[in-house]
């Protein structure tokens, strides 16, 4: 892999890596504090709304004054945030998971204060990173390889801090928010290192000749119906992904999954996508096609379905690992067709890139609904049960879209 790919892929795996595993570390710290399903998803609700607003704005604010300023601000937070929380949060084993001592200010304001940091360096960060993997791309061909291995790393970040976090945090609770800090900072490195001029659009001068067989160029007004589905579809199964991770420590407790088979479910979620990003290949072989994006939301549908009725219909650990699996690799469908769609244009990357990670954010914000359904039930399926719903009405949605 070239130095240039690396500048892309090193900060991505980074940067997933270390804001899952601030998530799921305040998440696991509300839920041993005793906190309630819709207090334990607020930690990613708080996070998903503040970046739904922030990533088109921030996004097009790179178009204007440069990637390179907007991915080191954003890689600055990500070292300061953490840091600061573990300058205010005291961490020890307990009897019954983490002892939390807040210094100067309590662990659930602490927490949402801090995630909502947190959106502001992602909403600097990935709007600004993904224009730059379009801006340095020779032509369709290439851009479908940079976003491949964009894609993989950031799920491998991703799929490593959710796979560690839970079993980290148990064992040796002080040592995870400064990791993640220095982490952070490590992020920051990287991309000082990297000094190209980003402002402009086109390729790198050292960026290869394409070899593979031209993208299957379309006008325009074709390509609308394709970036309409594919944010429908990324909005409903990012929901369903998220949902996983907003209340990890309530659907664990529910199916007496402990810290690492916990992790194993959500590994085994973004291992799947990680796979499935590979399978893809490059554009030619699913760039404008609709078979794909068509079966995403009814793969996901069918993976929750396994999810809510594991202690009914078999071994749970073994269901909950299956329907983590399908959910993964419809994500990976639908996050490789929105991002591509928003990059296939020539002009304001950073503000389409915005627009396709609002989108996200607001499938994020999702479980929010969940965790009010889970309390007022009683029964944490409840908010699995709502993602499932979404999935099959935007199944609804991708289908109307191709139509049109």
């Amino acid at each position: 892999m070239t130095d240039r790919a690396l500048a892309d892929t090193g900060p991505a795996f980074l940067v997933d890596f270390t804001f899952y595993l601030d998530v799921l570390i305040l998440e696991h710290l509300l839920h041993y504090a005793g906190s309630s399903n819709l207090e334990v998803a607020l930690v990613f609700g708080v996070y998903t709304l503040a970046y739904a607003v922030l990533a088109p704005l921030l996004g097009r604010a790179s178009d204007r004054g440069g990637r390179r300023r907007s991915l080191l601000v954003g890689a600055l937070i990500f070292a300061l945030v953490p840091a600061l929380l573990a300058l205010n949060l005291d961490l020890a084993p307990g009897a019954e998971g983490v002892v939390v001592r807040a210094r100067a200010l309590a662990l659930a304001p602490a927490a949402y204060l801090g995630i909502a940091t947190l959106a502001l360096a992602n909403g600097l960060f990935w709007p600004a990173l993904q224009a730059r993997i379009g801006d340095r791309a020779a032509g369709p061909a290439e851009r479908a390889r940079r976003i491949r291995r964009f894609n993989v790393a950031w799920t491998c970040g991703k799929a490593s801090g959710v796979l560690v976090a839970a079993a980290w945090l148990v064992r040796a609770p002080s040592t995870c928010l400064p990791a993640a800090a220095l982490l952070g900072g490590l992020v920051w490195l990287l991309l000082w290192r990297d000094g190209q001029a980003d402002t402009g659009a086109g390729p790198a001068p050292s960026a290869p000749a394409t070899v593979e067989p031209p993208v299957e160029e379309r006008p325009q007004h074709a390509k609308r119906p394709f970036l309409v589905a594919g944010l429908v579809a990324n909005f409903a199964v990012w929901a369903a992904v998220s949902t996983f991770v907003s209340l990890a420590p309530k659907i664990g407790e529910h199916y007496g999954l402990g810290p690492l088979l916990e992790g194993v479910v959500l590994g085994a979620c973004l291992g799947a996508q990680g796979l499935a990003f590979l399978a893809l290949g490059a554009a030619r072989r699913w760039a404008y096609r609709w078979p794909l994006l068509l079966a995403s939301c009814p793969l996901a549908a069918l993976g929750l379905a396994a999810v809510v009725w594991a202690d009914r219909c078999g071994p749970t650990a073994a269901l909950c690992v299956l329907g983590a699996v399908c959910v993964g690799a419809a994500q990976a469908v639908t996050y490789a067709a929105s991002v591509f769609y928003s990059l296939d244009y020539d002009e304001r990357r950073g503000m389409r890139t915005g627009v396709h990670e609002a989108t996200l954010a607001l499938g994020g914000a999702l479980p929010l609904l969940g965790g009010f359904l889970a309390d007022a039930t009683g029964d944490v399926r409840s908010a699995l049960l709502l993602g499932l719903g979404v999935c099959a009405a935007a199944s609804l949605g991708v289908a109307l879209a191709r139509v049109r």
